[in-house]
């Protein structure tokens, strides 16, 4: 195995040269919020950063707003815009992931203004600065504008700072704080200036508070105290006397508020005074004492305490209520008992709204004075109560149902008052009265009572004394549906067994067979609207159904009359038939109907003969039908043939023998048929074709000889499969011609016609040597779009005529050298004139690029190539027409690469994955992905310094060497190898357990069943493997998949022992030893001191049982548990 791993590392340092290098051109322009600003877009800057966060790539702008950047060996990166200090960009930054079709062109940042940050600082106790509160109002106001108004208004946020974004405009802003009486400030507005260099630069650095309020209330049980004293005394002394020495005083305003300003960072004692009619009450806490420390204060409220009062709650006769719930005041207070009786706790003087809640019954609410020696509050009575019922509809057998919900209930009280409510969902229904005589009645609409709904009784009476009335309940009745069947013949055995059938909203009900008189009868149906009808597919009937509206048992009765014999058909068109009974002369016409479950119904038993009458042809010319045969199916009419046919219009007859009427295939343009035209006068002709159904055609008529002259419309495309096609007309025409020239005259000119809708090419051609076209003919019935063109040349419409301006373009070739004058090779360049205007390319083996087919005007030019300094970041040049300009440009390097390779142990290359290069000392990062190969190569490292090379992948365990340190000097650093440990698909999870504040061994005599189980996290009902602790309190699960696992340690006693906690482990991805500490419940000690010496330890244990492993086995006796362990397990999967 040696061999083979130093075989592959000496073949890996024979390929380095061969690592595959990818280069991702990134391009992007700047877009403006404000076309007022004036930007400088050489202060903004395109950075790419890798996947870890490191920057890889920098790129200034050019002055026209265009960026561009390369992206070496990353195929998943972020590109951000970077200005002056507070710029503001939209988006933030674009992620390309190379992997899944992301790309990187034509990035759109806008810049949508500037950034101001300003903060607010408060001065502490020791006089230092320190982040001031959340939430003041800060306003910005641009100096530099007529108006002084402020635009906008932002507030602090926890750390005391405000943040104004989108600022569009470079300019003078001031910075004002918006008036707040809690604070007070050194300074109230400071201005601020825009410089591109820097960004914002301010007068002061932040505003500064000196003082700040101290607030709280009074309240008597959530009520606010008004005109309550308030004192604040400074220091912590003990208070003497709280009106006396005070540094200041308030009084509580209406809603109990005190508040006290201007007060610095300190220590204070705020106290409250409250007396009323010379009587003091008791006011808690007494004495507040708060620490001032560069912020607000809110004070926790001071309350009076009150006293207790009674009532009681009775209906009319004066009876007592139990369960009613009291509310003063919109609260809950207190709930009467069984004699109605309440007490109210911890009440104080004044005026309250005193309100009762019971179910059925109805407190109107009452407006009571307290007072110091009031002792019991005026009875809360009753004024109304609950009358309450129910309206049930039975479930009815046809479907037909009465909605129980919203249905009014009429209430008419004795002196023929009228009242009214609606039932629920459910038909609850309540009223709120008051004692006495009513009548109730469920109302029922004329549609209803049409259908039969009925109530019984229709009314009740009702006295309310005192209490409720809950169980007003009304229902509802039955009748009966009967008819008979009458028959052309009535000896028919048909008819003796004719069902008919009972319908509710479509909803077969009930089906009733007729007696040997043809009677029928439904009974016990619910009043309602019904459907009654008969069904036999043989015969025809007078009415086959009938709408019944059963209100009682006198509905009329139904009949059914047969009238006829039917015949059953169904067509895929509608047309005309003639109809023959057998050898008779009389003939009938009849509609047939285009769709299925169709009938025509003759009045005779007998063979009936019927002829379509149509443009349609059948696969027979006609049909027959015997209403006696017992074998009849259904007649199916469905046409193989469909009639087309049209008009030809020609200008004259001569133009007869040059046309034709071609039908073609829709789908393929295939010939089909060509139709003779026949003569209807000299210049009119018509053709007609009978098509299969179910055809997609064009007919195209064609003209040879005068090229001049079109058909309207070219061609026609139908489909056939619905009605006979008759309007089909074509009709020649002569055909326009377009003309026009190029000026200057440039021969060569590719001019296109185009159907103006579609953009669909008709005709081209190529202007002469005087640059004149000629196109046609066309259609005049169409429009046109005319387009010209030629390679570096830019032709241009001139107006709304047929003619061009021709422009010749210009040509910039590009040439770059090393510092030795050597051409240098894959240099990307960008040419850039604007938003609307970007070329990329990059040299070739001689150094040079050409950008052709520019126009007049100045031009940018950027030039990139990783680890190379071309003086500038971009170069300006301005071109005229026709210009073959020439820019020569010279790279130095000044940064250098590392190159190396990443194998497997088994040889193989490592395909997946990154190298990240950390410079020691310059704290700049670099990275590049791993090639299909193993090679790697890192660009952009700073000569004269060292650094640390890593890789990185999800693949592996770890490399061997963990980490390479280089030293870059002025050249390339080759042949770095690493060794990838690939991770194992299994890990081991094994360790120790220690139960806390017992001897082990003592522990392992007394009762040695303690169990450790381990779960799968997402199943922890069943464990997936268990151990039993031996003496060394060792346990070890080994070969288990790579993932999570929960190991959850069973006391000595299991679920039952109370001195230890069951308690449960987590094991990572990557296994390994642990050492479990089971805490105790007697102690209530934390383990954390313990544990925090179990990791050193436990390294030193490992490394030590590593070396000795098998004697450490055997001493502790693990081996042999190890083996019991195993046949017990090996017991259980035999049983």
């Amino acid at each position: 195995m040696k061999a083979k791993i130093l075989l592959s590392l000496a073949t890996s340092l024979l390929t380095l040269s061969s690592v595959t290098s990818s280069e991702i051109n990134c391009n992007a322009h700047i877009d403006l919020q404000s076309e007022e600003s004036q930007v400088s877009f050489d202060k903004m800057y395109l950075d790419v950063y890798s996947q870890s966060g490191a920057k890889q790539e920098q790129s200034q702008c050019t002055p026209d707003g265009n960026c561009f950047v390369v992206v070496y060996n990353l195929d998943n990166f972020s590109v951000r815009m970077r200005g002056p200090q507070g710029s503001v960009f939209e988006p933030a930054e674009y992620v390309v992931d190379t992997k899944k079709g992301g790309n990187c062109d034509d990035l759109a940042f806008r810049l949508k203004g500037f950034s101001l940050k300003f903060g607010v600082k408060a001065l502490n106790q020791q006089g230092k600065h320190v982040n001031g509160p959340k939430g003041l109002g800060v306003e910005i106001t641009r100096m530099g504008k007529n108006s002084k108004v402020p635009f906008n208004v932002q507030q602090t946020d926890e750390n005391g700072v405000v943040e104004f974004k989108d600022i569009s405009i470079p300019d003078t802003y001031s910075l004002r704080i918006i008036p707040n009486e809690d604070l007070t400030l050194k300074q109230e507005q400071i201005n601020c200036q825009f410089e591109w260099e820097t960004g914002f630069k301010c007068e002061q650095d932040s505003f500064v508070i000196s003082g700040f309020s101290v607030s709280g209330k009074i309240l008597n049980y959530n009520d606010p105290m008004p005109n309550v004293s308030v004192y604040i005394h400074q220091g912590d002394q003990k208070i003497q006397e709280k009106a006396k020495d005070a540094l200041k005083s308030v009084k509580t305003d209406p809603q109990g508020v005190y508040k006290f300003t201007d007060i610095q960072s300190g220590s204070y004692q705020v106290v409250a005074v409250y007396s009323e009619n010379q009587s003091k009450f008791q006011v808690e806490p007494d004495t507040i004492k708060v620490v001032v420390d560069a912020e607000l204060i809110q004070l926790e409220p001071f309350q009076v305490i009150g006293f207790s009062i009674s009532g009681k709650a009775v209906n009319n006769k004066g009876e007592g209520i139990s369960g009613v719930k009291i509310v003063i005041d919109g609260q809950q207070k207190a709930l009467t008992n069984d004699k109605g009786l309440y007490k109210l706790d911890e009440i104080t003087p004044g005026q309250y709204i005193l309100e009762g809640f019971a179910n059925h019954y109805i407190f109107d609410s009452m407006t009571i004075n307290i007072q110091s020696n009031s002792r019991s509050i005026p009875n809360l009575i009753a004024s109304d109560y609950h009358l309450c019922g129910k309206i049930s509809v039975d479930n009815l057998e046809a479907g037909q149902s009465f909605s129980i919900a919203k249905r009014t209930i009429i209430l008419v009280e004795k002196n023929k008052n009228e009242r009214r409510t609606t039932t629920n969902e459910n038909g609850d229904y309540c009223f709120e009265v008051k004692s006495g005589q009513y009548t109730i009645t469920p109302a029922v609409s004329q549609e209803e009572k049409e259908r039969g709904l009925k109530f019984n009784p229709a009314d009740k009476q009702i006295s309310i004394d005192g209490t409720p009335a809950l169980n007003v309940n009304f229902g509802q009745t039955k009748v009966t549906i009967q008819g008979r069947v009458q028959c052309l013949e009535q000896e028919d055995k048909k008819c003796q067994n004719i069902k008919v059938h009972l319908h509710s909203q479509d909803k077969l009900l009930s089906s009733e067979t007729v007696n040997d008189k043809g009677i029928f009868r439904f009974e016990k149906v619910l009043p309602g609207k019904y459907k009654v009808s008969v069904d036999v597919p043989e015969y025809c009937w007078k009415v086959d159904s009938y709408q019944v509206n059963a209100q009682d048992d006198q509905n009329r009765e139904i009949i059914f009359e047969q009238v006829g014999y039917q015949m059953p058909y169904e067509s895929t068109h509608s047309f005309d038939l003639f109809v023959k009974k057998g050898k008779g002369s009389q003939i009938d016409k009849k509609r047939i109907q285009k769709g299925k479950n169709h009938h025509l119904c003759f009045d005779q038993r007998g063979s009936y003969t019927l002829s379509p009458d149509t443009c349609y042809k059948f696969e027979q010319e006609k049909f027959t039908f015997d209403t006696s045969s017992q074998d009849n199916k259904v007649v199916s009419f469905k046409p193989t043939h469909i009639k087309v046919e049209g008009l030809v219009i020609l200008k004259d007859e001569s133009q007869m023998s040059q046309v034709k009427m071609l039908v073609l295939s829709a789908q393929d343009q295939s010939n089909i048929d060509e139709l003779k035209l026949t003569k209807q006068t000299s210049t009119k002709y018509s053709f007609e074709y009978y098509s299969p159904v179910d055809k997609d055609l064009i007919i195209q008529p064609q003209i040879a000889g005068d090229a001049s002259l079109l058909f309207y419309p070219t061609s026609k495309k139908i489909t056939v499969g619905g009605e006979c096609i008759s309007n089909i007309l074509f009709e020649t025409k002569t055909g326009y011609t377009i003309s026009g020239k190029i000026d200057p005259p440039t021969e060569g000119v590719l001019i296109k016609v185009l159907n103006k809708n579609s953009k669909k090419e008709i005709m081209e051609t190529t202007s002469n040597g005087s640059g004149e076209y000629k196109v046609g003919p066309l259609y005049d019935d169409q429009q046109y779009e005319i387009e010209a063109s030629k390679e570096d040349y830019i032709i241009k419409r001139d107006g709304t005529s047929y003619n061009f301006k021709s422009q010749k373009l210009s040509t910039l070739t590009v040439s770059i050298q090393d510092q030795n004058g050597e051409p240098l090779e894959l240099v990307s360049l960008q040419l850039s004139a604007g938003k609307g205007f970007r070329q990329t390319g990059s040299t070739n083996a001689q150094g040079i690029h050409k950008f052709i087919g520019l126009f007049a005007g100045k031009f940018y030019v950027t030039a990139i190539l990783k680890e190379y300094d071309f003086g500038s970041s971009s170069f300006a040049v301005d071109l005229k027409d026709g210009d073959q300009a020439l820019k020569q440009l010279v790279g130095k390097r000044v940064q250098f690469s590392a190159f190396g390779q990443v194998s497997k142990i088994s040889g193989l290359p490592l395909t997946e994955g990154r190298i990240i290069a950390s410079c020691v000392d310059c704290e700049r990062t670099e990275e590049a992905k791993v090639d299909q190969d193993g090679f790697f190569r890192v660009r952009g490292l700073i000569p004269n310094n060292k650094y640390h090379l890593t890789v990185v992948s999800d693949e592996i365990d770890r490399t061997v060497p963990s980490q390479l340190t280089i030293d870059v000097r002025q050249e390339d650093s080759k042949n770095h190898q690493f060794l990838a440990i690939m991770q194992s698909p299994f890990i081991e999870v094994s360790g120790s357990v220690e139960f806390e504040g017992e001897d082990q061994k003592a522990v392992f005599k007394e009762d040695p069943r303690a169990v450790v189980e381990l779960y799968d996290p997402d199943n922890l009902d069943q464990p997936l493997r268990t151990w039993q602790l031996g003496l060394s309190r060792y346990f070890q699960f080994s070969q288990l998949p790579r993932k999570q696992y929960i190991v959850r340690v069973v006391p000595k006693r299991g679920a039952s022992d109370k001195r230890y906690e069951q308690t449960v482990f987590q094991a990572n991805l990557n296994g390994g030893f642990q050492n479990l500490l089971v805490p105790s419940k007697q102690k209530g000690k934390s383990n954390i001191q313990r544990t925090a010496l179990v990791g050193p330890v436990l390294f030193i244990l490992v490394v030590a049982g590593l070396f000795y492993q098998d004697t450490i086995k055997k001493y502790l006796g693990i081996d042999e548990e190890s083996k019991r362990q195993q046949q017990r397990d090996q017991e259980k999967k035999s049983k």
